[in-house]
């Protein structure tokens, strides 16, 4: 940390307005985004949120989607865990969130990739090459 500290400052002690030229494009630009400012200080977002909706729009996958016959598989195979044991069922949708939110962080990704090659996904694998085919 202390080196990049060390470069900003020998780069802010060796500019000067000449060794920093500004378009007269980028001056216009300034210039509004400045009154802009001024005329809405309230607006904006924590860097948080902003870098989150702009990796959002980066992403070429899309969402991710559960089909209408996956969807319609789930009610079964819950009352099936729950048969085997009670609350089982709801061991079931959980493993399906970790699952699905897998499948979301690592679209582009099977499970073995990432070091998932049984447990919870098994069941969610189909799905998730079915997703990843023609991808990298």
């Amino acid at each position: 940390m202390q080196l990049v500290e060390d470069i900003w400052d020998s780069i802010a002690a060796d500019a000067d307005a000449d060794s920093l030229p500004v378009s007269d494009e980028e001056k216009a630009m300034l210039d509004e985004r400045l009154a802009d400012l001024e005329a809405n200080p309230g607006d904006g977002a924590p860097w948080p949120e902003v870098r989150a909706r702009i990796i959002q729009r980066l992403k070429q996958v899309p969402a991710f989607i559960v089909r209408p016959f996956a969807e319609a598989d789930v009610p079964e195979a819950f009352a099936w865990y729950e048969e085997q044991a009670q609350g089982l069922g709801h061991e079931f949708l959980r493993a399906l969130d970790v699952c699905y939110a897998m499948i979301e962080r690592w679209p582009n990704r099977t499970p073995s990739s990432i070091g998932v090659s049984a447990g919870p996904c098994c069941g969610a694998s189909h799905i998730w090459s079915t997703i990843g085919q023609g991808r990298p």
